[in-house]
């Protein structure tokens, strides 16, 4: 469905362009030309007043320098190309957010809920069911289903898959714990600290992304993992915030 989505936009881009190409006249040519242009000029200007010199910047000196040549014609066929790369780029950062969050999905339906203070009370529940505050039960080799914050016991966590550590750390009562991690020793009881479609991705986006040195991609200031998350929970959302 993604696939078809962008071919279809690339297909009508092309198509679009040469078109005007063929039947628009000239005067109407070059006033499409310059209005296609504005978004273009105004981003390289933002990027200058930030004391940056990145690709806006040089986008924008080509257009600019074509159209002040009279060269509209060069002018539009940049404009063409830089549009079909900003809809690969955008086709290929959702695939690899598409392809991570099913990597990562933890595919949990179910976790085990504490109602008293004995084991013998646990209750295989709907991860839907379970509420900020709730005493969800982990065990030795269980995924942590849902981030938290451990309210009695003791274990040790793999955070490989978040942080990249080899060793297991040590968690305790007070430790936070994080969706994805696997508790590898000990018994411990946990209480969710956030709602089903927050908390590791309040994590991720908080946290200093250069502290997680096994993450593949950023982009801006949020990693790809995090977007990652909020898809395989059913609950993507896209933050380009730069």
């Amino acid at each position: 469905m993604l696939q078809r989505q962008y071919e279809e936009k690339i297909t009508f881009t092309v198509l679009g362009h040469f078109f005007r190409k063929l039947f628009f006249p000239a005067p109407l040519q070059i006033l499409w030309t310059a209005v296609q242009s504005v978004r273009f000029i105004w981003d390289g200007i933002k990027c200058l007043a930030r004391g940056k010199l990145e690709v806006p910047v040089l986008d924008a000196s080509a257009i600019t320098a074509s159209m002040l040549r009279g060269d509209f014609g060069t002018a539009s066929s940049v404009m063409f190309l830089l549009r079909i790369g900003e809809i690969l780029e955008e086709w290929t950062h959702k695939k690899s957010v598409g392809d991570l969050a099913r990597t990562m999905s933890l595919k949990a339906d179910k976790v085990w809920l504490r109602t008293s203070d004995g084991a013998s009370d646990d209750v295989l529940v709907p991860i839907q069911e379970v509420g900020v505050g709730d005493r969800i039960v982990v065990r030795t080799s269980n995924v942590i289903p849902l981030d938290g914050v451990v309210d009695s016991g003791e274990m040790t966590v793999n955070q490989s898959s978040m942080t990249g550590e080899s060793v297991p750390v040590p968690k305790a009562a007070g430790s936070p714990v994080f969706t994805g991690t696997v508790g590898e020793e000990g018994l411990s009881s946990g209480r969710q600290a956030g709602s089903l479609e927050s908390g590791r991705d309040a994590y991720y986006v908080a946290a200093d992304p250069q502290y997680f040195p096994g993450a593949v991609i950023s982009h801006g200031r949020f990693l790809v993992c995090s977007e990652a998350f909020h898809a395989a929970h059913g609950a993507f959302r896209h933050p380009r915030s730069r």
